[in-house]
């Protein structure tokens, strides 16, 4: 099976999402983040599974919906290897339409911005060391 990684992008969303649900429930928080990281490890194996969005992007990407929850679109680049998630929104959010377009930018400017803002692409075994409270992260 082909594995998946997240974009600086989508791992800041991940981490605003168990901020902002740990903020009132630690427990639901590791819930959530435990789900996306499943539903995340399950994409390579039906990559075309996700949706098409025409509504929002005309790049090739995929829109894949967090389950049980329904709560939050795993966007996603199903011809990439590893698979690349690119944002984790929730599903109330007016996603805007530039939302996923900076995947045709030069990735070392994405890599160089997050580095300015102390953005490090983790993988899931640091993850796990930094983000105990998370617990499963990467598994």
């Amino acid at each position: 099976m082909t594995a998946y990684r997240f974009s600086p992008r989508a791992f800041r969303d991940l981490l605003q999402i168990g901020d902002f649900i740990a903020s009132e429930n630690a427990e639901a928080a590791r819930r959530v983040v435990r789900a996306i990281y499943a539903t995340c490890r399950s994409i390579p194996s039906s990559p075309l599974a996700g949706i098409i969005r025409d509504d929002l992007t005309s790049l090739p990407v995929r829109f894949r919906l967090l389950l049980p929850y329904r709560s939050h679109w795993i966007i996603y680049d199903p011809a990439s290897t590893p698979i690349e998630i690119i944002r984790v929104l929730h599903t109330s959010m007016d996603i805007p339409t530039d939302a996923v377009t900076y995947l045709i930018d030069d990735p070392s400017h994405a890599i160089e911005a997050g580095e300015k803002y102390g953005i490090k692409m983790l993988s899931p075994e640091e993850a796990r060391r930094a983000l105990p409270h998370f617990g499963g992260l990467g598994d």
